[in-house]
């Protein structure tokens, strides 16, 4: 192991951010569905996110962000990494893409079902291929957003610092 690897490993540990520290990944998602709402002409405080959507009896998904009025009509799922997935990465988003589809199935064409990325990079990845194709299908639209240099900042050091524990690890 690189002594400057080791070192930064020890440093992190006794300030309490553990190297795949979620937190800065939460605000962008966070921050990522108030700008997706802004730019949709929608009031961010009728933004839910956490509660599950019940789809059927004992079956149930938690979208990212969904508006309400009582009936939903709008749900976001957010990817908020700025590159393209790898294909670990590639597979829980489609996965997360899956659960727009069968919201928009469900609630039919009065739900507006949106993918909010955060990079070009991603946008292009989610309009090509047989990803690109589905979400055309069935109607769901890609919305990119851009995240404050702040934003990006800490999640690129919350990257450096994944990068750094999984080097160790190997």
């Amino acid at each position: 192991m690189d002594a400057s690897v080791a070192d930064d490993y020890r440093r992190c540990r006794p300030m309490g951010i553990p190297l795949a520290d979620s937190s800065a990944q939460q605000q962008a998602e966070s921050d990522a569905l108030r700008q997706a709402c802004a730019a949709l002409g929608l009031d961010p405080e009728s933004l839910q996110t956490g509660p599950d959507v019940t789809i059927a009896p004992g079956v149930s998904v938690r979208p990212d962000g969904w508006i309400c009025d009582p009936h939903p009509r709008v749900v976001l799922e957010v990817y908020s990494k700025m590159e393209r997935p790898k294909p670990g990465q590639a597979h829980k988003v489609r996965t997360d893409l899956l659960k727009l589809v069968l919201l928009r199935n469900i609630f039919g064409t009065n739900l507006a079902g949106y993918f909010v990325v955060t990079s070009k990079a991603v946008e292009q990845w989610a309009k090509s291929g047989w990803t690109g194709e589905v979400l055309r299908r069935f109607g769901i639209d890609v919305l990119r957003v851009e995240l404050s240099e702040h934003t990006k900042q800490r999640l690129g050091d919350a990257v450096k610092r994944q990068q750094r524990g999984n080097a160790m690890v190997e």
